[in-house]
């Protein structure tokens, strides 16, 4: 099946569009063309060298560390721990003062923060308490929402204009700039604060059900062969919180 996709992709110049069942609106355009994949790439470098931005041996060195974090039966007890804990803890209170105060809501905005808060923990044990009452701007969230338009504004405009407003910094380039540099800040914090207390045998909050794929990465030098560095634990980390 394989050799058959590729030859089919080979013989349409790299690009071929998949139409799917017309009720389903699931038209699917694929690409082999490394002209595509790289423009894809320069359009999603806030993610650097992570899962969906790696290639050939990097991508499957990753696939492997996340496969094997997954896996863990660890990180499904840690799964089950935070739902439970954040739907009782978090999503109910949250929701029952807005009914007691007769508040508007953005359900959008609630399950988002939700998500964020869950996956931060997932990812590196830290919790930007995103999701609580009055919902105060978190900057994690407002960079990942920043960084989203600015990348869905690429789409938009020819790649020199964007060029000549990355130069002079401003516009949605400049919003970009400073997306990835709050992202950038917080993650290497969490990285920082993680290898702390590793290298001070402190493991505060820690059980049985506590398994975050931060402390996998740290520990589980055997798939890397050496510690992995900084860069590379901020682009994997950064990628986990990114797919929620």
């Amino acid at each position: 099946m394989h050799e058959k996709y590729t030859k089919i992709l080979e013989l349409s110049k790299g690009t071929i569009l998949i139409k799917g069942a017309w009720f389903a609106n699931m038209d699917m355009l694929t690409t082999g063309n490394p002209d595509n994949v790289h423009h894809f790439r320069r359009i999603f470098d806030i993610l650097g060298n992570g899962l969906f931005n790696s290639d050939f041996d990097e991508w499957r060195k990753i696939r492997r560390l996340a496969q094997g974090f997954v896996n863990q039966k660890q990180f499904h007890r840690f799964m089950a721990k935070i739902n439970h804990d954040y739907l009782e803890n978090k999503l109910v209170p949250v929701l029952d003062n807005a009914s007691q105060q007769s508040l508007v809501v953005d359900l959008q905005d609630v399950f988002q923060r939700l998500m964020l808060d869950a996956t931060c923990i997932t990812a590196t044990s830290y919790n930007p308490n995103s999701l609580c009452i009055g919902f105060p701007e978190v900057p994690f969230l407002k960079g990942l929402d920043d960084a989203g338009e600015a990348i869905f504004f690429q789409h938009l405009v020819p790649k020199g204009f964007l060029k000549l407003k990355r130069w002079l910094g401003i516009g949605k380039e400049k919003k970009l700039s400073k997306a990835c540099e709050v992202l950038d800040h917080i993650v290497a914090k969490y990285i920082s604060m993680r290898q702390e207390k590793l290298s001070k045998g402190k493991r505060p909050e820690e059980n049985e059900d506590s398994f975050d794929a931060l402390k996998y990465q740290l520990t589980e030098t055997e798939i890397f062969g050496t510690t992995p560095t900084n860069k590379y634990m901020r682009d994997a980390i950064l990628g986990l919180i990114l797919a929620g």
